[in-house]
């Protein structure tokens, strides 16, 4: 491993899920997405010595998962319909908001029931995908997916059970925690 390259985990679990909410809104497809950002995560490895020079990394971030997009539709010649669409960037505040609550992630999915936290940690954190965790698990492709939005659904009603999260349309806007313990 090339020794630039041990920041790019951290980097990478830091803006997960800001990219592939930016990646599902571009292709409305949660397996192509999931598969695109698989492509931006070696895409950022692959260029991993230009992290320490990076000024905005969010931004450089962004723009990877939009080329990886872009890359996309042209091997499937439908590049013309992403080229006139907006890409909105979060502003500092919404950027902010959605760190902090991604530092709270990791150890509230280890507090949810072992079916739901195992395969969401190596799915969600480690970056395996749910077809290899449903062959590693026993269970079908659908049945994988399942557990995983499941999961998902406990690790909200636990994030909305310890803070009141404000979404609008250009994401997060506020959180205020609703009990100090959390």
């Amino acid at each position: 491993m090339k020794p630039d390259c041990v920041r790019v985990a951290p980097v990478f679990l830091e803006y997960r899920e800001h990219l592939l909410r930016y990646i599902q809104s571009k292709v409305h497809d949660t397996d192509l997405a999931e598969e695109i950002l698989s492509q931006v995560m070696l895409k950022v490895y692959n260029n991993c010595e230009q992290l320490a020079s990076i000024r905005n990394t969010q931004a450089w971030m962004v723009t990877v998962a939009r080329n990886a997009i872009v890359d996309h539709f042209r091997s499937s010649t439908k590049h013309a319909e992403l080229t006139h669409q907006v890409v909105n960037q979060p502003d500092h505040h919404t950027a902010t908001l959605e760190k902090s609550l991604a530092e709270c992630v990791e150890p509230m999915i280890r507090q949810l029931p072992a079916i739901y936290s195992e395969p969401m940690l190596k799915h969600e954190i480690d970056g395996v995908s749910q077809k290899v965790l449903a062959r590693q698990y026993g269970l079908s492709h659908s049945g994988m997916k399942s557990r995983i939005q499941r999961g998902r659904r406990l690790l909200r009603e636990a994030f909305l059970a310890c803070c009141h999260i404000e979404v609008g349309q250009d994401g997060i806007e506020e959180v205020v925690p609703k009990k100090h313990s959390c």
